[in-house]
């Protein structure tokens, strides 16, 4: 191949500019007169999607979510993670994985904290590290997402994040951060939101100030696909290389822009020379909602024993004229992006979808519909859900919020289901979604009290589904939905042998923590779940995580429950630096388990907590050790926590803060020392008036513990000199 300046030489300035956005979803733009090949990115991060839309595409190995890795405090996992992530990506034709996720877990009410490591910037900056490091080593892009303080899901295309420089710095980059200086992610993925009033995909002093020009990332910023890109010349001027999945500010509105002398083709030429880099990175030179319809339930059309719904679609957006094209789906949920059935119109189409529906009990069955345009859905005629005439507005970027309705059906009996869509002219997303709930017995809770009345120990599995957690949308509470607890307090009840297994993305309220035997932390492990449960409450795996985010007692304790989600178009970050664990350091509020906590079927102890010296320059490392004895009676593994705490400080400063951590495996009786590093950088503030990192001379305290509020030993020392940096 050529030299890279030369293959940019050659290229036209239509060429280069159609480098600068997507197409089909998934790829970059290839030029074939001088042999740029596409590049293909698979959305992640708990898996590699592959192609396709984010409905019925190529099945796909499901990972453990991010919260999920981030409570096995186990960097050396996680980067078999990656690797393994890497292998999956390859599998499905993609050299680019979008993922980590690094946002911070600032609400336990954040529709992605499952997709997130931790409130905690350090921990999260770790197991990123190890995440890029793993997938990158085995010739796979990371695209490190989504920067930055994209922390909520409401409004989040247009919501402004207003936050103070010092908690943007301490907290928010922090992850993004230590992951280009130390892993080099080949791609950034800038965020939907804005961030002081400026998109994050425009934001110049996010996206050349600080990441190219203080930390000095030389890679490809993306933005996040459809709603992240907000203008043409501003965005490219600042800094985002790469608008995905299509050009709807870029294409023909970029080559006017260079025209008009809004954009330098110097810009353009930056750019493209980034994503050049990244081809030749890549390799690519070598030679909330109802559950879905139950398809066993429904035959296709009004006619016939085919499973599903028969699909017809007309190119216009009121089913008016002859069907374009006829299908069979097994799926009551559609998205389209971008690859259409043959002769229909992604700009205007309509579609009947009909089915003939089985009831197997007789009962209220409540039926949900979701779409991005009108939808109508009818039941032998009759119009159930009218979303057509007057749709329902709001909602997140799946369409509007699901309306509900519940009819009485009878057993046996066939029904003729038909749902009605029209895409909407004004979105840039087609979808349509139809789900419903089975009449539930109306002793059903009972039925479960007396059956664990009769066992000798009742296993209780609750938590969340894609309908109550997912993107697109924050939680409403913190309860679970429905009667899940009313469940759990009648088990416990009739047996005090009771184990609730929580899946579950992020923190809850526990109600009855008190009349249960124990509870099992699950989160959302992935594919593996049933074995992964069942070898921990049968003794057969030694449970060793520990919580990467706080559990509150009730949602008010929250830092962030004065400023959630936000209003007229802003949420303010009140809570300043004081999030998770800090806050509730800060103001001696009791959660129901702190940060770090976690139980083991084994116990362990700590003694001899040493320094390598009492006092330290700014160059100096400081070594940190202490022994950990099993004192149990099986094999486990405990994660020995370091914070550091600033006895005195020149601004406002944590109670402590997590800046080291180790896991250790241990049979019973064994003890084993283990060392910690700390270094100037752990011992630093961001000064917002001078502008830079400030290590400031004084007296400093490690603290070694199990969790944040579980210290076990303490021990002072002294910074001698003062330092500051960027």
């Amino acid at each position: 191949m050529p030299g890279l300046e030369d293959l940019l030489g050659q290229m036209t300035l239509q060429e280069k500019v159609a480098l600068l956005a997507g197409t089909n979803m998934w790829y970059t733009v290839p030029v074939e007169r001088l042999g740029i090949p596409s590049l293909k990115t698979s959305d992640g991060p708990n898996g590699a999607r592959g192609a396709g839309g984010f409905t019925g595409g190529v099945k796909s190995a499901c990972f453990p979510a991010g919260i999920s890795l981030a409570s096995t405090w186990d960097t050396d996992l996680i980067e078999r993670v990656g690797q393994a992530l890497a292998r999956e990506t390859t599998l499905k034709g993609a050299q680019v994985l979008l993922g980590p996720t690094v946002n911070i877990q600032r609400s336990p009410l954040g529709g992605r904290n499952f997709e997130c490591f931790s409130e905690d910037p350090y921990l999260s900056a770790r197991l990123a590290v190890a995440y890029i490091k793993g997938l990158q080593g085995e010739g796979v892009g990371a695209s490190i997402k989504h920067y930055v303080c994209n922390d909520e899901e409401f409004e989040r295309f247009t919501l402004s994040s207003e936050v103070r420089e010092r908690a943007l710095r301490e907290i928010y980059l922090q992850p993004f951060q230590t992951a280009v200086r130390e892993v080099k992610p080949w791609t950034i993925m800038a965020a939907y939101n804005l961030v002081n009033g400026i998109p994050a995909s425009e934001n110049s002093y996010l996206l050349t100030e600080i990441l190219r020009n203080e930390w000095g990332y030389d890679g490809v910023v993306v933005s996040d696909w459809f709603m992240s890109v907000k203008s043409t010349a501003a965005s490219v001027n600042a800094g985002l290389d790469l608008e995905m999945p299509s050009p709807k500010w870029r294409g023909e509105k970029l080559l006017a822009a260079v025209q008009r002398g809004e954009v330098e083709e110097t810009t353009i030429d930056t750019s493209v020379r980034r994503l050049l880099h990244l081809l030749v990175k890549a390799g690519l030179y070598r030679d909330r909602l109802q559950s879905l319809l139950d398809m066993s339930q429904l035959l296709a059309g009004e006619q016939g024993s085919e499973h599903g719904l028969a699909i017809e679609y007309f190119n216009s957006s009121d089913l008016s004229g002859t069907p374009i094209f006829k299908e069979t789906k097994t799926t009551s949920e559609f998205m389209w992006f971008g690859e259409m059935p043959e002769g229909v119109d992604l700009q205007q189409f309509s579609l009947r979808a009909t089915g003939r529906f089985t009831p197997l009990e007789t009962g209220d069955y409540t039926f949900g519909l979701v779409s991005a345009g009108r939808g109508r859905f009818s039941i032998d005629g009759r119009v159930v859900i009218d979303n057509w005439s007057q749709p329902t507005t709001g909602g997140d970027f799946l369409g509007t919020p699901e309306v509900q309705e519940t009819i009485t059906l009878q057993a046996g009996r066939e029904y003729l289901l038909m749902l009605e869509y029209a895409k909407s002219e004004e979105s840039m997303l087609a979808t349509v979604r139809l789900g419903y709930l089975p009449p539930l017995p109306a002793d059903a809770i009972e039925r479960a009290s007396a059956l664990a009345a009769a066992s000798d120990v009742a296993i209780v599995c609750v938590g969340f589904g894609g309908e109550w957690q997912s993107e697109g949308f924050d939680r409403e509470a913190l309860a679970m939905p429905g009667k899940q607890d009313a469940l759990i307090e009648q088990v416990a009840a009739a047996n005090p042998r009771t184990i609730v297994v929580l899946n579950t993305g992020s923190p809850i309220t526990m109600p009855w923590l008190d009349k249960v035997a124990a509870v099992v932390q699950a989160w959302y492990p992935g594919q593996e779940c049933g074995n992964a449960i069942a070898d921990v409450l049968f003794g057969d795996t030694t449970p060793s995580g520990k919580l990467p985010q706080t559990f509150p007692v009730r949602l008010e304790d929250n830092p962030a429950y004065l400023n959630f989600p936000g209003e007229n178009g802003k949420v303010y970050y009140g809570e300043g630096l004081f999030v998770g664990y800090r806050y509730y350091d800060k103001k001696h509020i009791a959660p129901l388990f702190p940060f770090g906590f976690g139980l083991s079927y084994t116990t362990f102890s700590y003694s001899s907590l040493s320094l390598s010296a009492q006092e330290i320059g700014r160059d100096d490392m400081l070594q940190v050790s202490v022994d950990v004895t099993n004192t149990g009676e099986r094999a486990g593994k405990e994660i020995v926590q370091l914070y550091i705490r600033d006895v005195v400080a020149s601004l406002q400063r944590p109670e402590k803060e997590l800046k080291a951590f180790a896991k250790v495996h241990l049979e019973p009786g064994e003890r084993q020392t283990v060392t910690l590093n700390v270094a100037r950088d752990a011992l630093a503030y961001y000064d917002d008036l001078a502008h830079a990192w400030v290590a400031e001379a004084g007296e400093f305290e490690v603290l070694v513990g199990a969790s944040s509020q579980d210290i076990r030993a303490i021990a002072p020392f002294v910074l001698t000199d003062s330092s500051s940096w960027l």
